[in-house]
């Protein structure tokens, strides 16, 4: 197995088992109680903004996590139970400490090339202190916000991202009828399932 099959079953091993703790473990018991509640999955501004060469895996787990928690939004309202997707940026973490602690069926050999090397050159002590990120996930909870965004330093390279998925849409198309009435009843259910979610 070479070290980009390492690093997919890595990834996937680790998305798997976040899967299977998380939401599935405790949604039946909080839509049980009848109380409401609030769900907040971690993904990353990786999983917003594509990253390249080795970061490419990481990227695609945590676009994995953004879908996942945006579905789990629409089908939630109407138990009263909010959902966010926390998109942190650098953070003061031991993220680059990650590989010594992967389980040996998932490690990269240590004889081969590390694609994304250039991101342990970065001294992690200069990220987001943790409690203002969790300052700022609690007001997420709080306000109930569909996307918990800390790091401001993205967010013009954000909007251009969507600059460019919207300049990729045809102009002056013309559009079948039953194409037109099929995504007309799809934006009707989802127009009601955002009208169940409660904002705090």
């Amino acid at each position: 197995m070479n070290a980009v099959q390492h690093d997919i079953v890595a990834v996937a091993d680790f998305s798997r088992a976040s899967r299977h703790c998380g939401p599935p473990y405790f949604l039946p018991k909080i839509i049980a109680h009848g109380e409401g509640g609030h769900i907040a999955n971690t993904s990353s501004m990786a999983g917003l903004i594509p990253l390249p060469s080795g970061g490419g895996l990481y990227a695609t787990s945590k676009f994995a996590v953004r879908g996942l928690t945006d579905s789990l939004r629409l089908a939630l309202g109407v138990h009263n139970i909010g959902v966010s997707v926390l998109c942190p940026g650098m953070t003061r973490t031991r993220i680059m400490e990650a590989e010594k602690h992967r389980p040996l069926h998932g490690a990269s050999p240590a004889t081969e090339p590390k694609s994304d090397e250039w991101m342990s050159t970065f001294d992690m002590g200069g990220g987001m202190d943790p409690i203002e990120l969790g300052e700022r996930v609690l007001l997420g909870i709080q306000r109930n916000d569909t996307y918990i965004l800390p790091h401001g330093e993205f967010k013009e390279e954000v909007q251009g991202l969507f600059d460019e998925i919207i300049s990729g849409f045809p102009e002056g198309q013309q559009i079948d009828r039953v194409r037109l009435m099929f995504e007309d009843v799809r934006r009707r259910t989802t127009a009601d399932a955002k009208a169940a979610i409660k904002n705090g």
